[in-house]
């Protein structure tokens, strides 16, 4: 199975480098970078489509099976990472962003931070293996997951390389969040009868 994760277009708040709640749109340049990825996959021969539930998420699927004459459908196992309430429209290098980062590596050993949406690095850990699991059961050949970022570079670095979510790993991939432009694709591949299952084949940025 070849399965093509795509970060969705821009929003308002990425434009800043600033977190966003789930319902955060995409803005006019993210929408037109919906509707090129879409023009790219049909070179691929997608036959799947699938999407993290989030707003800007949804909405770059919704360009994109339109444009494929596709279905699409919802996996809640791929949407970003749970943050605080508190880190909403804060930029990435603010201060709630440090308090976030200690509350979370303070509490490295918990399985639930009890801080309202934020996830746990044990629970990122274990959503990333539940998002695999989902992955691996979807009826499709060449299948298209539009998702986010952050939660993107998680999952290949816990699924396809067999890495340990610890704090220096999190740090990394919160700085490849910042390096990982709007619309970018990794393509993987998945045979269960290989060992590993999971394999980054390449990184496709924007043309």
């Amino acid at each position: 199975m070849e399965i093509y994760l795509i970060r969705h277009g821009e929003t308002a708040m990425n434009a800043k480098f600033s977190h966003q709640k789930p319902t955060e749109p995409l803005d006019q340049k993210g929408r037109e970078q919906a509707t090129e990825v879409a023009k790219r996959l049909s070179e691929f021969k997608i036959d799947t489509i699938c999407s993290s539930p989030f707003a800007r998420a949804k909405e770059t699927a919704e360009i994109i099976a339109t444009r494929l004459d596709l279905s699409l459908n919802y996996l809640p196992e791929m949407v970003e990472i749970g943050r605080p309430t508190f880190l909403y429209k804060h930029s990435y290098f603010s201060f709630a962003t440090i308090r976030y980062l200690w509350l979370l590596f303070k509490n490295k050993q918990v399985k639930n931070l009890n801080c309202d949406e934020a996830e746990s690095l044990w629970e990122i850990s274990q959503r990333a293996k539940a998002a695999g699991q989902a992955l691996a059961k979807t009826k499709g050949h060449r299948v298209a997951v539009i998702s986010h970022a952050m939660f993107m570079n998680i999952f290949v670095s816990l699924i396809c390389h067999g890495h340990k979510l610890n704090r220096k790993r999190f740090i990394h991939h919160l700085y490849q969040t910042m390096r990982t432009k709007n619309t970018t694709i990794f393509h993987l591949h998945y045979n269960q009868e290989q060992n590993p299952s999971w394999q980054l084949i390449k990184k496709l940025d924007q043309p």
